[in-house]
């Protein structure tokens, strides 16, 4: 008997919140020696994690990922600080030990928060995010 999942925008977007809050990472704290990363590297870089890891892959495709976290990406990016961008190009694997994927200040736990709210607003009626699997 197959199973039917129905996921919504907002169940993908907590995943893919979750996943990316639960990271964790070797931080570089020499941040100048390293080139800010763009939006698309961060996006591709967490995808890549996202896919990598048992149980996203077969429940959220890539495309989708892509979106959400372009989206996180595209809201998030020029507020945060060159030393957060470096660090979450760092992280090298998912890990519930951690809420944020580096160490944020307050600030920028709130940036991320606003951003997962603005994409939320933004595709809750898009129907590529509302799918059966």
């Amino acid at each position: 008997m197959k199973q039917t999942v129905k996921l919504t925008f907002r169940t993908v977007l907590l995943i893919c919140i979750l996943a990316f809050s639960v990271v964790s990472c070797s931080s570089n704290t020499n941040s100048d020696a390293v080139a800010k990363p763009t939006k698309q590297e961060l996006t591709d870089h967490f995808v890549s994690l996202a896919q990598g890891e048992d149980g996203n892959s077969s429940l959220i495709p890539k495309e989708t990922l892509e979106k959400v976290y372009g989206c996180l990406f595209d809201e998030s990016y020029d507020k945060l600080s060159a030393e957060t961008l470096v660090a979450m190009k760092e992280v090298k694997e998912f890990d519930g030990s951690a809420q944020y994927p580096v160490d944020l200040n307050a600030e920028e736990k709130k940036i991320f928060d606003d951003a997962s709210a603005t994409c939320e607003e933004k595709f809750k009626d898009d129907p590529s995010l509302n799918f059966d699997s």
